[in-house]
């Protein structure tokens, strides 16, 4: 394909729409983003520059829905587009729609009870979640998501008896292994020992499905990214941050010091974005050439753009994926104001959570307790690394301290912020937000202490799989 973008005759004046986006930062493309020709817009997506460009590619498809809602294709993938971008009341709203009016499709009873979960309207997901299970009661995606969703909030008897009766049926691997998830999820609370060794044969099943972890791979990407951080200078003063990225392993509560920081009225929380990996692969590849300020400069205005619909103007963003660990000196080089926040979890709490979950995207390493290990040691290694090159701009916090003294814990990280403490802070629980993470009920009620000590829960259960990611974290070099 040609490197150049055949713009539309006409197009559309942003002025003149109700549109939520912020204009992208390259004329041409925000040309083609505002176009009324559904048929050049259908062309361009695949074309570099709107497939390697998230932010572009979300809005030409939301700008396709707009002009074509009925078609399938655009449906599905504006769908996909609008969810990893994290923006899911949308989604819902049309969900909603389709509802009201007796439009929703069979297909998507599913998805949309999901997205009800993430939006925050529980009462409908759990009337989706249980319509989809009694119109398809061999649906073993739909009865593991309604167990994750409801099952802490139930009486887990009746519902673990009916999986433990469909787990005895099933006739093939994988729906043994979505069953065991949901059956590990329901015992979760009132037998915590058995839900392990539950998830863990899940564990060994998505192992054998999937192709394993690439170790190799993540050593290649914290070393280039730590010659970044090298390269980057350090500020004789420390601006302060127009944006903040919260980084950790999974389940290290980087989902709850997100919400947190975004109750303050100076923050505000973008949730779980792809789009410093996706501009740190794009651009860093294979080598860690430092980055032009050319780039720089694109680059500051590309992710404002791309987060200004989720932030209001003159507040801080809170962007929280906890893989961009591996990019912290890409962070520092790409953009001069940010700061990052290390959330830490006591190692065998925070191995243990993760094994129990069945992560949709990405973590490959959790059916594993070596590769949990390996990967744990390497990207902390890597943070830690990074701190002592830039310690003014890199922060630290513990999840048990977050949650056993969040006030002197927060006014700590708010002052490194510049930032002064707001009682409001605690009260997170209460605002509206939409949560895709497994926290999402976690974040829907007051700050509490129940994930201290789940390994200890665990007990017995637990001891093979912890001594082997001791002696795994053990054997891992230090050297990202």
């Amino acid at each position: 394909m040609s490197d150049s973008l055949i713009l539309p005759e006409h197009a559309g004046n942003l002025s003149d729409m109700e549109s939520p986006w912020h204009p992208h930062p390259d004329p041409g493309l925000e040309a083609l983003l505002q176009s009324d020709d559904a048929v050049a817009l259908a062309a361009a997506l695949p074309h570099p520059r709107i497939a390697n460009d998230p932010y572009a590619r979300l809005r030409a498809l939301d700008q396709l829905h707009r002009l074509a809602p009925h078609s399938s294709e655009t449906q599905h993938h504006w769908l996909q587009a609008m969810l990893l971008g994290n923006r899911p009341q949308p989604v819902w709203n049309w969900f909603d729609d389709a509802l009201q009016t007796g439009t929703l499709s069979d297909q998507h009873l599913l998805l949309a009870a999901q997205v009800a979960q993430v939006s925050g309207a529980r009462d409908k997901a759990r009337d989706l979640y249980l319509r989809r299970i009694r119109d398809h009661p061999m649906d073993v995606d739909a009865w593991q998501k309604y167990a994750e969703f409801d099952a802490p909030h139930l009486s887990p008897h009746a519902l673990a008896d009916r999986l433990r009766d469909l787990l005895a049926r099933v006739p093939d691997a994988y729906s043994a292994e979505k069953l065991q998830f949901a059956l590990s999820a329901c015992l979760l609370q009132t037998d915590p020992q058995q839900a392990f060794a539950l998830a863990s044969a899940a564990q060994q099943l998505k192992r054998k499905r999937l192709p394993h972890w690439r170790a190799d791979q993540v050593q290649q990407r914290l070393r280039n990214d730590l010659q970044l951080a090298q390269s980057c200078p350090r500020p004789r003063a420390l601006a302060k941050p127009g944006m903040v990225f919260i980084v950790g392993m999974p389940r290290s509560g980087t989902t709850l010091l997100s919400s947190l920081l975004g109750a303050h009225s100076a923050m505000g929380n973008v949730g779980e974005q792809n789009l410093v990996p996706s501009l740190a692969m794009r651009t860093v590849g294979e080598s860690a050439t430092p980055l032009s300020a050319a780039f720089v400069d694109f680059a500051n205005r590309w992710y404002r753009a791309a987060t200004a619909d989720l932030c209001p103007d003159g507040t801080m963003s809170v962007d929280k994926l906890p893989s961009n660990i591996e990019h912290c000196g890409f962070i520092l080089a790409c953009f001069p104001t940010a700061r990052i926040i290390h959330i830490r979890r006591e190692t065998h709490d925070c191995a243990v959570s993760i094994h129990l979950r069945d992560f949709d995207f990405g973590c490959t390493y959790a059916t594993s307790a070596d590769d949990i290990a390996r990967y744990h040691a390497f990207v902390s290694d890597h943070a830690r690394h990074v701190a002592r090159l830039h310690p003014g701009r890199m922060a630290t916090v513990d999840f048990e301290d977050l949650v056993s003294s969040p006030e002197p814990t927060l006014e700590t990280l708010l002052g490194q912020l510049g930032l002064d403490w707001e009682p409001r802070i605690l009260d997170f629980w209460k605002k509206t937000q939409s949560t895709a993470t497994f926290s999402e009920s976690q974040v829907r009620r007051p700050l509490n202490a129940d994930g201290l000590g789940l390994a200890r829960r665990v007990g017995d259960a637990a001891a093979d799989f912890l001594r082997r990611h001791d002696q795994a974290h053990a054997n891992t070099s230090s050297a990202p």
